[in-house]
């Protein structure tokens, strides 16, 4: 199994995203606020060091945004 680096918490709304990141080597936890653009979810997602994984806050929006997170391996 691959060690996971980055993990992600995704609260999921219409207009806006609130992600809690943290580095599993450093320990460090960041919170983010991003707008609830599936894209620019992804996108940050995407731009963080990997291997990540991610969860989300099941409802209508996050769907959408689980299903393009699995695409890059990172959604669980």
């Amino acid at each position: 199994m691959t060690k996971v680096r980055t993990w992600v918490g995704l609260d999921v709304h219409a207009a806006k995203v609130v992600a809690c990141v943290v580095d599993a080597e450093s320990g460090e936890m960041t919170v983010r606020r991003l707008p609830g653009d599936t894209d620019k979810v992804v996108a940050f997602c995407a731009g963080l060091s990997g291997p990540t994984r991610s969860a989300y806050e099941a409802g209508p929006r996050g769907s959408v945004s689980r299903a393009r997170l699995m695409r890059l391996g990172s959604a669980v």
